[in-house]
């Protein structure tokens, strides 16, 4: 079931470690792995920890990085098993996530449809936004989340009278069973970097948590893998959405569905204990930018020269900072997972960004 990869592209790490899989899982290659580990060696030595880390997945993609190429993978590969022709995905006006769903999309002949929901539109997310129109994606606002739901259904049924198949509808930031084995795989990753000897092995893996896929993923993989290290998702989403409760949920049917597939498959136990769970740096709600997030970007900018932005990955690393500098990682070997994409968004256009016109329906928010 494996699309032949891209050239100069690894299969998945969890391919390696369960060589099985190869034969029941779809998968298609649109990221350039390993990413890199590297030391913050500056902003090391003005904090009191024994390594500061970062995993560059901000630097993942085939042309867009972060964090979705890697569950897309897998989740893209389904929708060309499945026959489908069309995606439908969901998101908040200027999503990462949208807008790397429809850059993987367009490189495997799929037409995106995304449902864009009422949320705060910074500057980046205009531009995610415009990139996003001027790829030829259908683009549908939603004013709330109630009215998201309908419209997906509306969009799924005329696609589907449209295509004579169904579409496939790709969950808001990819996260599902299938989807979260994109991370399963990332953590086994690691594994083989700290085997090298690339790096230690963390005491703690500082990641923005959303949708939770990521982080969920990761849980699952880490210990799989073997290793001791300590998740620690920074919460960018309200909490009725990203709890440890549903951080397991989403682990647990990942393991589930490798456990269907892999002979003799040793389940690991993942206890919610061991979810610390950071809090306090969502601000007044999803999607708006925060005084902190602002300072944590600045700050590794200058002494690193690694951009953040303001939503998740500059939330996650105000979460990191005080955690660190309140003394509970004293000594400790910290990473922080960037799942922040660091390519530009011209390369995706064909058309200069600066002269894309607003879709129709959205000029009110430019």
């Amino acid at each position: 079931m494996t699309i032949p990869p891209l050239k100069d592209t690894e299969k998945p790490a969890l391919f390696r470690r369960y060589p099985v899989l190869e034969e029941h899982l779809p998968w298609i290659s649109l990221t350039k792995t390993p990413t890199p580990v590297e030391r913050l060696a500056t902003l090391e030595q003005e904090l009191d920890v024994g390594g500061l880390w970062i995993k560059r997945d901000d630097m993942c993609g085939c042309g867009y990085g972060g964090n979705k190429p890697r569950k897309l993978e897998f989740l893209l590969a389904e929708a060309k098993v499945k026959g489908a022709k069309s995606l439908i995905t969901l998101g908040g006006l200027g999503s990462h996530h949208t807008l790397a769903t429809v850059a993987c999309a367009n490189r495997l002949g799929f037409q995106s449809s995304l449902i864009l929901a009422k949320r705060p539109l910074s500057e980046k997310g205009k531009q995610n936004l415009l990139a996003s129109h001027a790829m030829g994606a259908s683009l549908s606002y939603a004013s709330n989340d109630v009215f998201a739901g309908w419209m997906i259904a509306l969009v799924y049924m005329r696609l589907w009278r449209r295509d004579g198949v169904r579409p496939y509808f790709v969950a808001p930031g990819g996260t599902s069973a299938l989807g979260c084995l994109g991370y399963v795989s990332a953590a086994f990753e690691l594994a083989e970097q700290i085997q090298r000897g690339e790096c230690p092995e963390p005491d703690a893996i500082f990641v923005a948590m959303g949708s939770m896929g990521t982080a969920a993923g990761l849980w699952l993989g880490l210990r799989l893998a073997g290793l001791s290290t300590q998740l620690v998702p920074v919460r960018v989403y309200q909490d009725f959405r990203t709890n440890p409760f549903g951080l397991k949920w989403y682990a647990m049917a990942s393991q589930r569905l490798l456990s269907r597939h892999i002979p003799n498959f040793e389940k690991v136990s993942l206890p919610t204990s061991e979810i610390d769970i950071i809090k306090g740096f969502i601000g007044p709600g999803y999607g708006h930018i925060t005084t902190a997030a602002r300072e944590a970007a600045s700050r590794l900018s200058a002494t690193e020269h690694i951009d953040l932005e303001y939503v998740y990955t500059g939330k996650c690393f105000a979460g990191l900072l005080e955690d660190v500098e309140q003394g509970r990682w004293s000594g400790k070997q910290i990473m922080y997972w960037h799942t922040y994409n660091s390519y530009p968004l011209q390369a995706l256009s064909p058309t200069k960004l600066s002269l894309v016109k607003p879709p129709k329906g959205f000029e009110k928010f430019f």
